[in-house]
């Protein structure tokens, strides 16, 4: 009986009715061709046609520099939306903007065609890193090994954000990447 009174999963059950098409409008011809498959596209071709919402009706007191980051940011198609730099850069953002504290990710934008255990092990690993340049760039095999120690007072927060005790960056990436000490 539950699942009768429970609302249908947003990511299994298409809705013509989601989030993103009442901002943006049905897709036109265009962006329906550049759906990758056969489904999606006969998918977004079955939904009834319907224009953007007005963004200016719906945030009467916005600005139009902020309507026009809003609109760059609600584009159906994900290729066509304002990337993290172009949105960053945008001059609704001028005021409050501090480029010197903005910490990009060195390669861009991640760019995997499937999300795996392994790729993001593999991130966390360079996070880690990013923030402990003391760890070697073989830490790896020597954590394989069981020959790698973190240096001396190399620290860092245990996952959550602080708190408790201190979690030893050695044994962090090697449980990152899935090794345990033995």
């Amino acid at each position: 009986m539950a699942p009768l009174l429970s609302p249908p999963h947003p990511l299994r059950t298409p809705s013509p009715t989601s989030p993103l098409l009442l901002r943006t409008g049905t897709p036109t011809e265009q962006e329906i061709a550049g759906a990758r498959t056969d489904a999606a596209r006969g998918y977004l071709a079955s939904l009834p046609r319907r224009q953007p919402e007005d963004l200016s009706a719906r945030f009467p007191t916005a600005t139009p520099e902020a309507l026009e980051l809003l609109r760059g940011m609600l584009r159906f198609h994900p290729g066509d939306r304002l990337s993290v730099e172009a949105a960053l850069s945008h001059p609704f953002l001028a005021p409050v903007r501090r480029p010197h504290d903005e910490v990009g990710r060195p390669g861009g934008a991640i760019k995997y065609r499937r999300v795996t255990a392994e790729n993001v092990r593999q991130l966390m690993v360079e996070e880690i890193r990013a923030f402990n340049p003391a760890i070697p760039p073989n830490w790896h095999e020597l954590a394989t090994a069981h020959a790698y120690e973190a240096p001396p007072g190399l620290r860092a927060a245990p996952a959550g954000g602080g708190g408790g005790a201190d979690t030893d960056v050695g044994a962090a990436a090697a449980g990152a990447a899935g090794l345990h000490s033995s």
